[in-house]
């Protein structure tokens, strides 16, 4: 899995251009909004929908101990379709609202990242070499986790592998991020970005609004890598 010794071979690539200061800035500041408005929703679901639910399944226990020693297979069922969409909605607002940045910084964020979505029969590894006392902007860590986020998400939906790395460095005052994946690939030469979905397309541009750029590089049966370069 390091890059001297990748699985991809690059017969096809998808990358974005760097911006001007200029577009850099406002790009950054719509950026900031719309994250504001994931922050906002998902406060919302935190505090509304998942409250309710929460009060409806409390109610629900206690009547299910009124019917105790009497049929009440409905009321199971209902229980447990309340709490499924109570874990769905909770789900839906951490990943509006990543709380996991502000409590351990991007380097912990993405270490949490990959211990959640290892599995069994599906490693994610972390590995770090910048400084853990290295201060980078809200915007700049926000969207190299959003990135991670976006790309490991892709591997577990799509690429039936049973390794990824996520690396993290510095080269030459530019932060580089990396996913990288052993898995099934594709040919990007056969396959436009725009209907890979919103995460490959959301990647780009998120390395775009920062004056950065990303590249997609994959193969059929080779995996993929996700680098994104960003200056600090």
């Amino acid at each position: 899995m390091r890059r001297q010794d990748s699985l991809v071979e690059p017969i096809g690539q998808w990358s974005s251009g760097q911006v001007s200061g200029g577009e850099r800035a406002v790009h950054s500041a719509i950026a900031r909004g719309k994250e504001e408005e994931r922050q906002r929703i998902g406060q919302a679901l935190h505090d509304g929908a998942g409250q309710m639910l929460a009060v409806a399944i409390l109610q629900l226990k206690t009547i299910a101990v009124q019917l105790e020693g009497k049929p009440r297979s409905a009321m199971d069922e209902l229980q447990q379709l309340l709490k499924s969409t109570l874990d769905e909605v909770v789900g839906l607002s951490h990943d509006l609202r990543p709380a996991v940045l502000e409590r351990l910084g991007l380097v912990g964020g993405l270490r949490d990242l990959a211990q959640t979505a290892s599995a069994p029969g599906f490693a994610v590894e972390l590995k770090n070499e910048l400084r853990e006392t290295l201060e980078v902007s809200d915007d700049l860590a926000l969207a190299l986790y959003r990135t991670a986020q976006a790309a490991v998400a892709n591997v577990v939906r799509h690429a039936r592998a049973t390794k990824c790395l996520i690396s993290l460095a510095m080269r030459r005052g530019t932060v580089c991020l990396s996913v990288e994946d052993d898995g099934r690939g594709f040919d990007p030469t056969l396959t436009p970005v725009e209907s890979r979905g919103i995460g490959l397309s959301g990647m780009l541009g998120r390395a775009q609004e920062l004056g950065g750029t990303c590249s997609i590089v994959s193969a059929p049966g080779r995996g993929t890598h996700v680098r994104v370069e960003v200056p600090l």
